[in-house]
């Protein structure tokens, strides 16, 4: 959002005077940190997600989405697609920091999004037999923990047999999670990508083959449930081109990461910015940008929008 107002504050700063509205926009939950729906509010926009389905969505301490809203002053009942506000986007053009190592390796600056990886999140369910740590033997135990605990190896490994694809445990959560208890449950979150759809799915379905094969060998049982599933999204070929005029020395750079435009991208002609993160880390504290860096990001989305706005100067 900084680089973008800084973007129309250059773009005022020149006397451009824009032939079509301009807006921003700001969506809630990209990372679906709190109800665990990847860009929840992109999807709720453009009805990708039912209303129903994200009212019932829940955070770790059982609260809904409705229930939330509401201690926000928001009707739970207004939750929904808004067709009017999505026709009013001819364009959507988002700026996001690089999440990996494509414009170290490129040595740019900055680049034009082409695809965003088709990803999902499942939720795998182990159940044991719950029970106190110092009074039942090793030989007795139906530990759903000790399941997990190979289930994430497996994870890592049936991902790494096929080329392409990601799969991650980035969360694990035992029931009820005392020291000096047995595990009754432990439930861990799947994150699985590749480029193409149809692997993802084949990932997934070894995954829950292995998760079964590993929790019934502990006297255990596993159950998978999908959480969210986002295709894999080719951004507008047509607007890439334009960039592409408007920004000759920006290279064209595929991601892993989803992003709210690659929601949008299946309603409405949608594109991406790129600006280099010089460690080519994410999700850490050693994501960032530099300074300079971020002027080159905020001038490529001034000229960009100075294309796309029509100038009237």
């Amino acid at each position: 959002m900084a680089s973008a107002l800084a973007a129309v504050d250059r773009l005022t700063a020149t006397g451009v005077q824009p032939a079509r509205p301009l807006g921003l926009a700001v969506f809630p939950e990209e990372e679906g940190s709190r109800f665990g729906i990847a860009c929840l509010g992109s999807r709720l926009l453009t009805g990708d997600i039912s209303p129903e389905r994200a009212a019932a969505l829940t955070d770790p301490d059982g609260v809904t989405f409705a229930e939330a809203a509401a201690r926000q002053g928001l009707d739970p009942h207004h939750i929904g697609p808004d067709r009017q506000a999505l026709d009013r986007i001819g364009v959507f053009l988002e700026l996001h920091v690089e999440q990996g190592r494509g414009l170290i390796d490129l040595h740019r600056p900055v680049a034009i999004g082409t695809s965003i990886l088709g990803h999902g999140r499942w939720r795998l369910t182990v159940t044991g037999q719950g029970n106190h740590a110092g009074t039942t033997l090793m030989t007795d135990r139906q530990d759903p923990m000790v399941a997990a605990g190979a289930m994430i190896t497996a994870v890592r490994d049936v991902a790494a047999a096929v080329p392409d694809a990601r799969a991650t445990v980035g969360r694990l959560q035992p029931v009820p999670g005392g020291t000096n208890v047995i595990a009754s449950t432990v439930h861990i979150w799947l994150d699985a990508r590749h480029p193409d759809d149809a692997v993802t799915a084949d990932v997934v379905r070894a995954i829950h083959e292995r998760a079964r094969d590993i929790a019934a060998a502990e006297g255990c049982t596993v159950e998978l449930v999908e959480e969210s599933l986002s295709p894999t999204a080719h951004f507008d070929t047509a607007l890439r081109d334009r960039l592409s005029g408007v920004l000759p020395e920006a290279p064209l750079l595929a991601t892993g990461a989803g992003h709210d435009a690659g929601v949008l991208s299946g309603h409405l002609p949608t594109g991406m910015l790129f600006v280099l993160n010089p460690t080519g880390v994410s999700h850490s504290p050693s994501e960032h940008v530099e300074d300079l860096d971020a002027g080159a990001g905020t001038d490529a989305l001034a000229d960009a929008l100075h294309d796309l706005l029509g100038d009237r100067t």
